[in-house]
């Protein structure tokens, strides 16, 4: 075998695995990923044993509080959505991102918190997944929506679909939820009681831990 052609075949396959090496490591470096390392059912905690002042995890149920969310895409009733689209050419291409969650209370055996959601990083598993491009049906009227709050377009400068793929995950009233954040004790402003910190009706709450971000996402299956 000619020895040039060796060395520039040698050459491609380690460009080619350092870029695949480069890709994996940066995926595991992104805010997604370190966030969800967080999330460790096997450090959850009965909101009941937790300590207070402490970043923890907890495990329980969604219960909503007022109307919540609609996620954008699906149009689901939700207290969180991650919503993601994508062009497809040689490689994936980030178009748009979306996430957002309100406050919920999340039950478990022991009692009950309040989730400050407002500034979560929300990690979703996809509920919707949608291909749309050239020989796809059309894209629904809230895709054009989404894209369009976005700057972007589902058409190309010609007018021809682009090659999308979208991605949308929700949590919704009753589903499972895993939270890693501050717990803290505050006096419930909704009690309608005055009587002084001591005394007063309390509540817990989860919000975000010091010097970072509250995140919570689907569990993964419990044992």
């Amino acid at each position: 075998m000619d020895p040039v052609l060796t060395i520039t075949t040698a050459a491609i396959g380690v460009a080619a695995a350092s870029a695949v090496s480069s890709a994996i490591f940066r995926r595991w470096l992104s805010p997604e990923s370190r966030a969800r390392r967080h999330l460790d059912p096997a450090r959850r905690t009965a909101l009941a044993d937790a300590r207070t002042g402490r970043a923890i995890v907890a495990v329980g149920r969604v219960r909503a509080i007022g109307e919540g969310l609609r996620s954008p895409i699906a149009e689901r009733a939700c207290v969180a959505y991650a919503t993601t689209v994508d062009e497809h050419r040689d490689t994936r291409l980030p178009l748009a991102a979306e996430h957002a969650c309100a406050d919920f209370w999340l039950e478990d055996h022991s009692g009950r918190a309040l989730i400050q959601g407002a500034a979560a990083l929300v990690t979703l598993r996809d509920d919707l997944t949608l291909g749309v491009g050239f020989w796809n049906a059309p894209p629904p009227p809230t895709l054009a929506a989404f894209l369009s709050r976005h700057d972007e377009s589902a058409t190309n400068a010609f007018g021809m679909r682009r090659s999308l793929r979208v991605s949308e995950g929700v949590l919704a009233d009753g589903e499972e939820v895993i939270v890693f954040g501050r717990l803290r004790v505050e006096i419930d402003p909704e009690s309608g009681e005055a009587r002084g910190y001591r005394n007063a009706p309390k509540r817990l709450v989860i919000g975000p831990p010091d010097g970072g971000r509250l995140v919570l996402g689907d569990p993964p299956a419990l044992t």
